[in-house]
C-alpha cells in the first residue's frame, strides 16, 4: 500500500554480505511519523539515509510473520495484490465446491 511518510530517524539495523553474490547488504531502520498505523518500517533502500524531516512516498506491507512494516518495491505491490486476487478466487471455489456436496 503506498503511503506518504515523515522521516524521524534512520538507523542500521543489521549489515552482512551475500553468500552466493558476495555483495555487501544493509537493513536500515526508519522510524516515521505522519502514519498512525505504521511508526517504523524496515528497507534496503538507502535513499533513507540522511532524510530525517523530509517527507517521502513509498510502497509498504506489514509482514504477519515478522510482525513489522516493510518497504516494497511497486512490483512487489502487484505481484501480492495479483496473489490476493488469485487467493480470493480459489476460496470461492473452494466455498462453492463445498456447498454442492
Amino acid at each position: 500500500m503506498e503511503k506518504t511518510i515523515k522521516v524521524e530517524e534512520v538507523s542500521v539495523k543489521k549489515q552482512g554480505t551475500n553468500e552466493k553474490t558476495g555483495k555487501d547488504w544493509t537493513l536500515y531502520l526508519v522510524k516515521c511519523s505522519g502514519n498512525p498505523d505504521m511508526i517504523e518500517f524496515s528497507t534496503f533502500n538507502p535513499d533513507y539515509v540522511n532524510s530525517e524531516g523530509q517527507q517521502m512516498r513509498g510502497n509498504f506491507e506489514y509482514s504477519e510473520k515478522y510482525k513489522n512494516w516493510n518497504e516494497i518495491s511497486a512490483k512487489q505491490e502487484t505481484e501480492n495484490s495479483k496473489h490476493s486476487e488469485i487467493m480470493n478466487a480459489l476460496r470461492e471455489i473452494y466455498d462453492l465446491i463445498n456447498k454442492q456436496k
